[in-house]
Parts: C-alpha cells; sequence; structure tokens
C-alpha cells in the first residue's frame, strides 16, 4: 500500500510481563469467594479461551475473542486511542498510559526506546502537563493537553512532528508550535501526517503532502511544519479525521469534505485515482447531515450521522465498507447493521471496522486474518456485519482501532483488546 510503513518490527528487545496473571488476579477478586476459590490456572484458561499462540515458542500471537488489558492499580481511564501496533489510554487525571510496539518511540518513555512492552508503561509528559486526548499513527502519537497545546513524540522520518524536516525519532513527548500561538480543540493521525483543528473552525495540518493529504492546493516532496488547510470559502469545520494519506472534515452544516490521496476511492468523490490537493464535497445520499467523520490507516472513508446510520467508502477488499455486493466503493454506501442498531461511534483500522451502538454493544466487519473482529471466529475476512463476542453483561462506551487490533472502554471502567498481538498491543504476553 502506497505511504504505508513496515512497523511490525522485531522489537531489539522486549520487556516480560505478567499482564495475563494481573488481569487474572483482578478478575478474581471481583468475584464471588466460590469463584476466587478455583485454581489460578483454570482462571487463565478461562481469560485466556479464544486466543492463540505462536505456532513454536510462547506468548501469545492474536485473540478472536475480547481479553481484558491489566491496567495499574486505581487507574481510571478517560479515552483510548491507537496506532499501527501500539496501544493509549488518557487516564482522568490527565496522564497517558501505552503499551505495544516501541520500534521509534512511541510508547513516549526513553527508558524503553526498542522495547515493545505488553505491560502499560506511563508516556513521560512535560511536568505538570495534563492530556486531554491522544491521536497516534504507525510508529508516533501525538497528545491533546487540556490548555490546547500539542505534543509529539515518536517516529519524524516524514516530517509528523511538526518541524517541518524529516528524520529521526522523538522519544519523549515535545511540543508541537502553532501558528499564532493558536490551541486545538482536537487532533488527527494519518499515516505521516497530521490535522489539528483549531478555534474558530479552522484545521491546519502537517507533515507529508506527497498526495495532497495537507489540503494546501499543491503537493510537495518535503515535510511542513503547521499550516492552514485551504478550505472553501464560508465553512466552518466541526469535526476533523485523517487517513493513511487523506483528510476528512465535518461541517457545521453537515457535509463532508475530504481531499488527499484517492487511489482507492477513499475521497467518496465518485472515481478512483485522481489525488486532490484541496477539500472537496462528498456526495452524501440525498437528505444526509453528517455528524462525524472517520479514516483509519487504511484506504476508507466512514461518515456518521445524526440518526445512527454509518456510511462507508473506499477501498473493499476485505469487505470493510460493511455492504455485501456493494458495486461502486468510491461513493458512500450504507453500512448494513442489524436491525435497530443505532451506531454513536465507529474506528477503522486497516481493512476492518468496530462500531459502538447505542445499546453499549460492538460491531465489526472486514479483515479477520488475526481476530480484528472480535467476533470468536477464524473466517479471514466478512462483509457482512458481525457482533464482537463481549463478555456476559459488558457495556462499552469507547472503542478504538489499531491496524490489526480493537480495544474497548467498558462502563465498568476496564479495557478490553482483542486481534493481534506481535507487539503486546493487547496487553497480553509477547509472542516468542
Amino acid at each position: 500500500m502506497a505511504g504505508r510503513r513496515a512497523v511490525r518490527l522485531a522489537p531489539p528487545a522486549v520487556l516480560t510481563t505478567a499482564a495475563a496473571l494481573l488481569a487474572v488476579a483482578a478478575l478474581a477478586m471481583a468475584a464471588p469467594a466460590s469463584a476466587r476459590a478455583a485454581s489460578s490456572s483454570q482462571r487463565l484458561a478461562a481469560l485466556l479461551a479464544g486466543c492463540e499462540k505462536p505456532a513454536s515458542g510462547t506468548g501469545v500471537a492474536d485473540c478472536r475473542r475480547p481479553v481484558p488489558v491489566a491496567l495499574p492499580a486505581g487507574t481510571r481511564v478517560a479515552s483510548l486511542a491507537a496506532g499501527g501496533f501500539a496501544a493509549y489510554a488518557v487516564t482522568r487525571s490527565g496522564q497517558v498510559l501505552a503499551w505495544g510496539n516501541n520500534s521509534f518511540g512511541e510508547l513516549g518513555d526513553p527508558a524503553f526506546t526498542g522495547q515493545a512492552s505488553s505491560s502499560p508503561v506511563t508516556v513521560q509528559l512535560p511536568a505538570g502537563v495534563k492530556v486531554a486526548s491522544v491521536a497516534a499513527g504507525p510508529g508516533w502519537a501525538l497528545a491533546l493537553t487540556r490548555s490546547g497545546q500539542v505534543l509529539g513524540w515518536g517516529d519524524n522520518s516524514c516530517g509528523e512532528q511538526g518541524t517541518g524536516s524529516a528524520g529521526g525519532t522523538v522519544t519523549a513527548p515535545a511540543a508541537i508550535p502553532l501558528p499564532g500561538g493558536a490551541r486545538a480543540t482536537a487532533l488527527a493521525a494519518g499515516g505521516c501526517f497530521a490535522l489539528a483543528q483549531v478555534s474558530p473552525g479552522k484545521v491546519l495540518a502537517w507533515g507529508s503532502n506527497g498526495v495532497g493529504q495537507l489540503g494546501l492546493g499543491h503537493v510537495s516532496t518535503t515535510p511542513q511544519a503547521p499550516v492552514r488547510v485551504h478550505l472553501p470559502a464560508g465553512q466552518k469545520i466541526t469535526r476533523i479525521a485523517a487517513g493513511l494519506s487523506f483528510g476528512l472534515a465535518v461541517t457545521a452544516s453537515g457535509q463532508v469534505l475530504a481531499w488527499g490521496d484517492n487511489s482507492s476511492g477513499q475521497l467518496g468523490l465518485g472515481r478512483t485515482g485522481t489525488h486532490r490537493s484541496r477539500p472537496a464535497a462528498v456526495p452524501l445520499p440525498g437528505g444526509t447531515r453528517a455528524s462525524v467523520a472517520r479514516g483509519g490507516l487504511g484506504s476508507n472513508g466512514y461518515a456518521l450521522t445524526g440518526a445512527g446510520r454509518a456510511l462507508a467508502w473506499g477501498g473493499n477488499s476485505e469487505g470493510q465498507l460493511g455492504h455485501p455486493g456493494a458495486k461502486d466503493p468510491s461513493r458512500p454506501v450504507r453500512v448494513r447493521v442489524p436491525a435497530g442498531s443505532t451506531v454513536t461511534a465507529l474506528r477503522p483500522g486497516i481493512g476492518f471496522a468496530v462500531a459502538l451502538t447505542g445499546a453499549g454493544k460492538l460491531l465489526s466487519w472486514g479483515d479477520n486474518r488475526e481476530g480484528q473482529l472480535g467476533a470468536g471466529r477464524t473466517r479471514a475476512s466478512s462483509a457482512s456485519v458481525l457482533r464482537v463476542a463481549l463478555p456476559a453483561g459488558t457495556k462499552v462506551t469507547q472503542v478504538a482501532a489499531g491496524e490489526s487490533f480493537g480495544l474497548a472502554l467498558t462502563a465498568a471502567g476496564k479495557v478490553l483488546a482483542w486481534g493481534g498481538n506481535s507487539s503486546g498491543e493487547l496487553g497480553q504476553p509477547l509472542p516468542q
């Protein structure tokens, strides 16, 4: 895939972890006395049901059903994020935990640079800084602080850190200055570029611009420091999203704008192959007003409507449009969710997507080669929408997706993960 970096690298060193055993202990403490009497080996077996070991060796290769991530005692999670093969949890106190791949320093702790970790580590934020949210790309991450500042860390091979130059890595979060002292209200991370929404309704972009993904009206071979996206006159932006090499924005009137790479129809304009360096309106079905747009690290765009419907467009090689038999993937089609389901949030990975319903359940569709649909199935992919096999009684409040894994935050404050675990991104022992 053009512009995609391989981040599934064998880390030079790994941190051994007792993540699975800690999760077992946490579950045991919450269980009734009769359940606590069961042996630890039985509880561990139940916990990892649906997970697969490497063909030869130890650890966990993937999990086809959600399993709990063991967080430090007392952690209260406010939001989740995922990028590439790393996962992030923002706590209610404004700190950030990270686990998974760390080949580019994306875990944000210089002490562990190059070392993957299946146990959450604390991102080393500047003193006194509290984070509101995180956005992550493959091998790098951004944090939006409560004061509107933007921090970046990890890979900078194509200018993701907003310096206007490419090369090297940033192993601890560093400030990305925005022009004119602007304060950000939202962030989005693509493959090699980033977007920031700034008040009042404007958008900044930085990083690679090889296919016009910065929305400047031209392409360039050199990375850009933060610069203003050339939006249509009079448009006020309410939401932003980034795909691998394309950007999306929702206007106050419910219109979706798209720009950048269009090799797979990911701009939703009814044609493929023609990149756009300026934002253009996506032709949504008649009368549709979008409230949210999403673009993951693949070649798909998604939009949610206020009525709880999901629309999708772009590449469909794995059924990631959630619309069996879709004839023209370069135009938005409706994701065929089960009758009566309303979609309140959606997060795409590469070739798959996970959606949260109003009832607190999860739906998924697309690529499933590493169990990233979380439905307990071993089939390679599914164009039909499936139900994620959540533990009985679980209600989900948030969802996130990385390259080949999913994350969920439950109403009880637990974090669940499923899919590939090549770098410990499920919080499970690294495959050896």
